[in-house]
């Protein structure tokens, strides 16, 4: 009986972190792909993509409140579906998107359905899986101490992979350079797998049960500002220097650990 009774929380576990992933991995490869795709498209000049993707990432963030509101009123679940669905519209219409104009509005579509995607992915997770313990074992090990400690620890292992992109070109070249790079990449992936999950949980935790939505909407939004400004901030930097991007970015991470009241030391 037990194992019967288990067995449907267990497959919604696996599907929960294989949608984590799959829409983790069209993140990382959206803004990229979709400033190749358009500039291909209709020969715009990749700043002035970049400039509109910006825009309406920024435009997206004044309906971050409304999908705080949807989720508390409709569920998680059903608003991630409502939002995966839009999102996969703003796809489709993209090969049409042959103005400024055009590209701008789609943009936004796209744009308001990555921002209300993470927030109502993670009411999800609160309804059914008791605040986002997937059986993941890097969650499960992080829950063991406290969230903040462990989101620091993160950030700590951040630092390190800047620090070792930062110092890579002096030491190394070719294919070993190559080699390096995934190498600091896994260990900036391992800091993400260390701080996500205890961030999450918090945002998740802290929240009374009736405003869930718009606590996640709000934790959403500053993770949203960031990723839409990035853009613009990261071509400053790295125009200014070769080592001037991972020193900000080292600087911000530690900045986040010390204000966060985490210390990874203790």
């Amino acid at each position: 009986m037990h194992s019967t009774s288990a067995e449907p929380g267990v497959r919604t576990r696996r599907r929960l972190i294989a949608a984590s992933l799959v829409s983790s991995f069209g993140d990382g490869l959206y803004v990229p792909l979709t400033m190749l795709f358009i500039y291909s498209l209709t020969g715009l000049s990749l700043t002035s993509i970049g400039a509109g993707l910006t825009v309406a990432g920024l435009c997206a963030l004044a309906f971050m409140r409304v999908a705080g509101v949807l989720i508390d009123r409709f569920s998680g679940r059903r608003v991630l579906i409502g939002v995966l669905a839009s999102r996969a519209a703003g796809f489709a219409a993209y090969p049409f998107a042959d103005s400024y104009p055009a590209f701008l509005m789609v943009a936004l579509v796209v744009a308001v359905g990555m921002w209300a995607s993470s927030p109502s992915l993670h009411a999800l997770i609160g309804e059914i899986a008791q605040g986002a313990e997937l059986g993941v074992p890097v969650a499960r090990l992080t829950l063991r101490g406290r969230r903040t400690r462990a989101a620091a620890s993160g950030a700590v292992i951040f630092t390190l992979s800047f620090a070792a992109f930062a110092v890579l070109p002096q030491l190394t070249s070719g294919t070993s350079a190559v080699v390096a790079v995934l190498g600091v990449a896994v260990l900036y992936t391992v800091g993400e797998l260390v701080h996500s999950a205890p961030s999450q949980n918090l945002s998740i935790q802290s929240a009374p049960d009736h405003l869930r939505g718009r606590y996640l909407s709000t934790y959403q939004l500053f993770w949203s500002v960031c990723r839409t400004i990035a853009p613009m901030l990261l071509g400053f930097l790295l125009d200014a220097g070769r080592w001037h991007l991972w020193t900000v970015l080292a600087l911000l991470v530690l900045t986040g650990a010390a204000t966060s009241g985490g210390d990874p030391l203790r």
